[in-house]
């Protein structure tokens, strides 16, 4: 793939009343991985990517322990952010996120 960039991330935020979130600053891509690791394994949580305008183009919920997803293909443009939301415990979650650019 001649000409394509990765651009990875990665943030550690800690929830307090199960929420917490995380802004990136990013051009435009494609978003091609993300990982989602909370300290413990059973914790519940939602995960919501917003763009600049807050509006909201990624939703999961009821994830159990360390969210996983390859091959996305969400486009992103401009500032993300991204948040943990009904967070069972309050605690440390690692995000890390790719994004292909072109």
């Amino acid at each position: 793939m001649n000409g394509v960039l990765f651009s990875d991330h990665i943030e550690t935020i800690t929830t307090s009343s199960g929420t917490a979130s995380a802004s990136f600053v990013l051009t435009h891509g494609i978003l091609t991985k993300l990982v989602v690791m909370p300290t413990s394994s059973d914790t519940v949580y939602d995960i919501v990517i917003t763009e600049r305008n807050n509006v909201q183009y990624f939703i999961e919920q009821d994830i159990k322990g360390e969210y996983s997803e390859t091959d996305m293909g969400e486009p992103i443009y401009g500032n993300i952010t991204i948040t943990i939301e009904n967070a069972s415990a309050d605690e440390d979650f690692v995000i890390l996120f790719a994004v292909r650019n072109s």
